[in-house]
Protein backbone atom coordinates (compact mmCIF):
# COMPACT_ATOMS: atom_id res chain seq x y z
CA UNK A 1 0.00 0.00 0.00
CA UNK A 2 1.40 3.44 -1.19
CA UNK A 3 2.85 6.04 1.82
CA UNK A 4 0.08 8.35 0.49
CA UNK A 5 -2.81 6.57 1.24
CA UNK A 6 -1.56 5.34 4.45
CA UNK A 7 -1.62 8.94 5.43
CA UNK A 8 -5.20 9.71 3.67
CA UNK A 9 -6.06 7.28 6.01
CA UNK A 10 -4.89 8.66 8.84
CA UNK A 11 -6.43 11.45 7.90
CA UNK A 12 -9.81 10.43 7.47
CA UNK A 13 -9.55 8.03 10.84
CA UNK A 14 -8.88 11.59 12.63
CA UNK A 15 -11.77 13.34 10.89
CA UNK A 16 -13.65 10.34 12.55
CA UNK A 17 -12.14 10.66 16.09
CA UNK A 18 -13.49 14.48 15.52
CA UNK A 19 -17.10 13.48 14.54
CA UNK A 20 -17.51 10.99 17.20
CA UNK A 21 -18.13 8.19 15.13
CA UNK A 22 -14.96 6.28 15.43
CA UNK A 23 -16.82 2.98 16.06
CA UNK A 24 -16.51 -0.35 13.97
CA UNK A 25 -19.07 0.20 11.55
CA UNK A 26 -17.32 3.35 10.47
CA UNK A 27 -13.61 2.73 10.35
CA UNK A 28 -14.69 -1.15 8.63
CA UNK A 29 -16.41 1.17 6.04
CA UNK A 30 -13.63 3.11 5.42
CA UNK A 31 -10.79 0.71 5.55
CA UNK A 32 -12.98 -1.02 2.46
CA UNK A 33 -13.35 2.47 0.55
CA UNK A 34 -9.50 2.21 0.27
CA UNK A 35 -8.98 -1.22 -0.09
CA UNK A 36 -10.65 -0.73 -3.69
CA UNK A 37 -7.99 1.53 -4.46
CA UNK A 38 -5.34 -0.60 -3.81
CA UNK A 39 -3.26 -2.18 -6.86
CA UNK A 40 -1.57 -5.07 -6.86
CA UNK A 41 1.41 -3.52 -7.82
CA UNK A 42 1.31 -1.33 -4.54
CA UNK A 43 1.42 -4.20 -2.46
CA UNK A 44 3.77 -6.46 -0.44
CA UNK A 45 2.57 -9.71 -1.88
CA UNK A 46 1.20 -11.21 1.11
CA UNK A 47 -1.61 -13.90 0.29
CA UNK A 48 -4.02 -15.56 2.55
CA UNK A 49 -4.18 -19.36 1.47
CA UNK A 50 -7.98 -19.93 1.37
CA UNK A 51 -8.47 -23.53 -0.30
CA UNK A 52 -6.90 -26.20 -2.25
CA UNK A 53 -9.39 -27.96 -5.29
CA UNK A 54 -9.79 -30.38 -7.44
CA UNK A 55 -12.11 -30.09 -10.52
CA UNK A 56 -14.71 -32.71 -11.09
CA UNK A 57 -15.18 -34.67 -14.23
CA UNK A 58 -18.56 -32.88 -14.69
CA UNK A 59 -16.74 -28.85 -14.03
CA UNK A 60 -17.57 -29.55 -9.90
CA UNK A 61 -15.32 -28.45 -7.75
CA UNK A 62 -14.00 -30.13 -4.84
CA UNK A 63 -12.65 -28.56 -1.83
CA UNK A 64 -9.33 -30.81 -0.84
CA UNK A 65 -7.23 -30.88 2.48
CA UNK A 66 -4.04 -28.51 2.14
CA UNK A 67 -2.14 -32.03 2.74
CA UNK A 68 -3.75 -33.56 -0.79
CA UNK A 69 -1.58 -34.35 -3.55
CA UNK A 70 -5.02 -34.84 -6.06
CA UNK A 71 -5.93 -30.70 -6.18
CA UNK A 72 -5.75 -29.24 -9.42
CA UNK A 73 -4.90 -25.55 -8.05
CA UNK A 74 -4.99 -23.67 -4.73
CA UNK A 75 -6.41 -20.00 -4.72
CA UNK A 76 -4.46 -17.58 -2.13
CA UNK A 77 -6.33 -13.86 -1.22
CA UNK A 78 -4.05 -10.56 -1.35
CA UNK A 79 -4.05 -9.01 2.13
CA UNK A 80 -4.05 -5.76 1.31
CA UNK A 81 -6.51 -6.00 -1.26
CA UNK A 82 -9.60 -8.71 -2.11
CA UNK A 83 -7.33 -10.02 -4.92
CA UNK A 84 -7.56 -13.92 -5.19
CA UNK A 85 -4.67 -15.77 -7.10
CA UNK A 86 -5.49 -18.68 -8.38
CA UNK A 87 -2.03 -21.01 -8.45
CA UNK A 88 -1.73 -24.23 -10.67
CA UNK A 89 -0.39 -27.17 -8.69
CA UNK A 90 2.87 -27.13 -10.93
CA UNK A 91 3.34 -23.50 -10.01
CA UNK A 92 2.59 -23.58 -6.01
CA UNK A 93 5.87 -23.84 -5.14
CA UNK A 94 7.56 -21.09 -6.87
CA UNK A 95 4.36 -18.84 -5.77
CA UNK A 96 4.95 -19.85 -2.07
CA UNK A 97 8.80 -19.42 -2.23
CA UNK A 98 8.27 -16.03 -3.88
CA UNK A 99 5.60 -14.00 -1.77
CA UNK A 100 4.50 -13.95 1.65
CA UNK A 101 1.84 -16.47 2.30
CA UNK A 102 0.07 -16.98 5.31
CA UNK A 103 -1.46 -20.27 5.67
CA UNK A 104 -4.33 -20.62 8.50
CA UNK A 105 -4.89 -23.77 11.05
CA UNK A 106 -7.91 -25.82 9.31
CA UNK A 107 -11.28 -24.54 10.67
CA UNK A 108 -14.10 -26.66 12.21
CA UNK A 109 -17.22 -25.16 9.97
CA UNK A 110 -18.23 -22.59 12.28
CA UNK A 111 -15.48 -20.30 11.44
CA UNK A 112 -14.13 -20.09 7.92
CA UNK A 113 -10.93 -18.87 5.99
CA UNK A 114 -13.26 -15.89 4.56
CA UNK A 115 -13.83 -14.85 8.17
CA UNK A 116 -9.80 -15.25 9.55
CA UNK A 117 -9.09 -13.17 6.24
CA UNK A 118 -11.30 -10.19 6.79
CA UNK A 119 -10.01 -10.72 10.56
CA UNK A 120 -6.55 -10.81 9.21
CA UNK A 121 -6.52 -7.83 6.66
CA UNK A 122 -8.15 -5.31 8.93
CA UNK A 123 -6.01 -6.07 11.54
CA UNK A 124 -3.22 -5.57 9.02
CA UNK A 125 -4.34 -2.10 7.82
CA UNK A 126 -4.73 -1.13 11.34
CA UNK A 127 -1.45 -2.36 12.36
CA UNK A 128 -0.05 -0.55 9.51
CA UNK A 129 -1.76 2.95 10.29
CA UNK A 130 -0.55 2.68 14.08
CA UNK A 131 3.08 1.44 13.25
CA UNK A 132 4.29 0.45 9.73
CA UNK A 133 3.92 -1.91 7.05
CA UNK A 134 6.53 -3.54 7.51
CA UNK A 135 5.68 -4.15 11.50
CA UNK A 136 2.59 -5.24 10.50
CA UNK A 137 4.05 -7.80 8.01
CA UNK A 138 6.41 -9.15 10.56
CA UNK A 139 3.10 -9.34 12.88
CA UNK A 140 1.27 -11.11 10.58
CA UNK A 141 4.14 -13.50 9.39
CA UNK A 142 4.67 -14.09 13.14
CA UNK A 143 1.17 -15.07 13.61
CA UNK A 144 1.36 -18.03 11.47
CA UNK A 145 3.68 -20.47 10.17
CA UNK A 146 4.89 -20.10 6.56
Amino acid sequence: MKKELLEEIRRELEELKKRNEFDQEHISKLINEYIEEISEKDSYNIYMYMGSFRVGKNGKLFFEDRNSTTYDYRLYRNLEQNHDKKVKRENVEVFEKTNTVLIPEDYSKNYSYEEEYANKQREFILLSLKTSQENAKKSMIRSYKK
